[in-house]
């Protein structure tokens, strides 16, 4: 589950206000309600207005002495998309109010959970603005979202002495898992989003009687079934294929793990993760053929090249290559 950290001092109240801890509470639990309203507002607005019209402001605060600056509200629009721990999240909105003091910086999100699992984003998330790594206050609202649904959630950053945040960078994962970069603004350089790997294979390989066809490869940087992200140094590569047993004989053929491998470009091979998850186990009938079988691998997340997946029956082996990334 998303935990907050705790912000830095924080800034010092006007002159008067001698408010309880209490009162500061309620106050504080009013303002996160108002915010995360005002956050969804904006994203709404800008939804129904287009990706050219720019959203409605939320009202500064009014200053009680005018020596006080008034708060500049700035909207930065991210229309940015994370595949993290197997959760998608969509960050719409970032809406800075600042003055030379420093002020909130609230970031709008939605979360998609596309598994069958209920999901947490359970991961280290802080904004890097003007050199400083910020971490989340506690109105930060990041809610556990239910298998196939979508929730909303919205980052609170408090910001000190920092009037502007368009150098701002939002970090989703820290070390020593892979790291989502969203930048507020192109000049602060490109996304890092995860977006899964998608591509057709086509070739066969026979090992005796058994026949592999491939169909499909996914190469992704999380396992989803699990609600995890893997770490920087890893990949996982899905192969999808199905499987003909040509023989005859009546009480079929029992395939497992045992009967694939993967040639990594590096000669290295590996074997299917032991997890319970990534390996298909069936019975394949005489003369049947079983389809969109699978079998998952962890790959060094820098691997790219031929890849060669290894059919084997007992001293009978075959095989078929496909490229990734190059």
């Amino acid at each position: 589950m998303f935990t907050p950290g705790t912000p830095g001092t924080p800034v010092t109240p006007p002159l008067g206000d001698r408010a309880t801890t209490s009162r500061r509470t309620s106050t504080r639990r009013r303002a996160t309600t108002r915010r995360l309203a005002a956050a969804f507002a904006l994203v709404t607005a800008a939804a129904l207005a287009g990706c050219d019209t720019p959203a409605p402001s939320v009202a500064a605060p009014t200053p009680t002495e005018a020596p006080i600056a008034t708060p500049q509200t700035t909207t930065y629009r991210l229309d940015t998309d994370v595949w993290y721990a197997g959760l998608v999240l969509h960050l719409d909105l970032a809406t800075a109010q600042l003055d030379s003091r420093g002020g909130t910086v609230d970031v709008a999100f939605r979360i998609d959970n596309p598994t069958d699992e209920d999901g947490d984003l359970d991961a280290k998330i802080t904004l890097v603005v003007a050199g400083n790594r910020i971490v989340p206050t506690r109105e930060s609202h990041v809610p556990t979202t239910p298998a196939g649904a979508t929730s909303l959630g919205l980052l609170t950053f408090e910001l000190q002495g920092i009037a502007s945040a368009a150098d701002g960078v939002l970090q989703i994962g820290g070390d020593p898992d892979h790291v989502a970069i969203v930048p507020f603004l192109p000049a602060s350089g490109d996304p890092v989003t995860f977006q899964p790997i998608e591509k057709a294979l086509k070739g066969s390989g026979a090992a005796g009687a058994i026949e592999v066809t491939l169909r499909h490869a996914q190469l992704r940087w999380d396992l989803p079934d699990w609600n995890q992200e893997l770490a920087a140094t890893l990949g996982a590569l899905t192969i999808t294929y199905d499987v003909a047993n040509h023989d005859d004989f009546s009480g079929g053929f029992a395939f497992t793990g045992d009967n694939i491998q993967l040639k990594l470009p590096n000669g290295k091979l590996i074997d299917a993760r032991p997890d319970g998850h990534s390996q298909s186990i069936e019975l394949i009938g005489p003369n049947a053929t079983k389809r969109a079988l699978f079998s998952r691998f962890e790959i060094p997340s820098n691997a790219k090249g031929k890849f060669t997946l290894i059919v084997r029956n007992g001293s009978a082996q075959g095989s078929v290559s496909f490229t990734i990334g190059s």
